[in-house]
């Protein structure tokens, strides 16, 4: 595409606006003699589609990301959706931080009083976690509250996972690591005021359980 004095160019150019976008997220280094010094900065983004010399330049090629990375605010990934585009991450435990993520274990809270709206399906543990936090004032430190109060790296969008993410996040636990708990709590009711859905993650069964009972917290978030 380019004899050697123009790739050299084009390559010195590319890595200079990439450092000025990405110097504090990345670090590639291009050779010079490159065939194609725009691919070598993508591979490094971890992007395989919509980065190109444009976007590049611009700030604006996306990074994909694989179960197990270090999530966009520090966290473990371990869904993913789009390619690695989209995807949930987990909490690191013992964050300094902000609030506990395993320990002190929390109730659930809000016992006999409903908390209309909650879902068990992926995608909805942040709607849940605010509808939780929102619904339930009975003065209780709630996992719901926990979750939310969560913070790491400027990021405060953390919430308790719906039980569709929550099996996610066990499908992953050796990945994720650091579960100090038993069981988990999930943000989504059971039993309309009386029990929560909880996870054990030592067999992965999924049950309702009484919302008096102090479990463990994961924070997650999505990105």
């Amino acid at each position: 595409m380019f004899d050697s004095s123009s790739r050299a160019f084009v390559a010195l150019f590319i890595l200079l606006s990439f450092s000025s976008v990405y110097a504090q997220t990345k670090v590639v280094v291009v050779p010079l003699g490159g065939d194609d010094p725009v691919t070598a900065i993508c591979v490094a983004l971890g992007s395989t589609a919509g980065c190109d010399l444009a976007t590049v330049i611009a700030g604006t090629a996306s990074a994909y990301y694989k179960i197990g990375d270090n999530g966009p605010a520090g966290g473990t990934v371990f869904y993913i959706t789009d390619g690695g585009l989209h995807g949930l991450e987990a909490a690191p435990a013992n964050s300094p931080d902000s609030p506990p993520v395993n320990s002190p274990n929390s109730v659930w809270g809000c016992s006999g009083t409903s908390i209309a709206g909650t879902s068990t399906a992926i995608g909805t543990g942040a709607a849940n976690t605010a509808a939780i936090v929102a619904g339930c004032v009975s003065g209780e430190v709630t996992a719901a509250e926990v979750a939310n109060a969560y913070e790491l790296n400027g990021f405060a969008d953390w919430f308790l996972p719906s039980k569709g993410e929550l099996n996610l996040l066990y499908l992953q636990k050796d990945v994720v690591g650091s579960f100090t708990s038993f069981s988990y709590w999930s943000s989504s009711e059971n039993n309309s005021g009386f029990s929560s859905w909880l996870q054990d993650f030592g067999n992965g069964f999924q049950i309702g359980d009484d919302r008096d009972n102090p479990l463990g917290v994961r924070a997650v978030r999505a990105f």
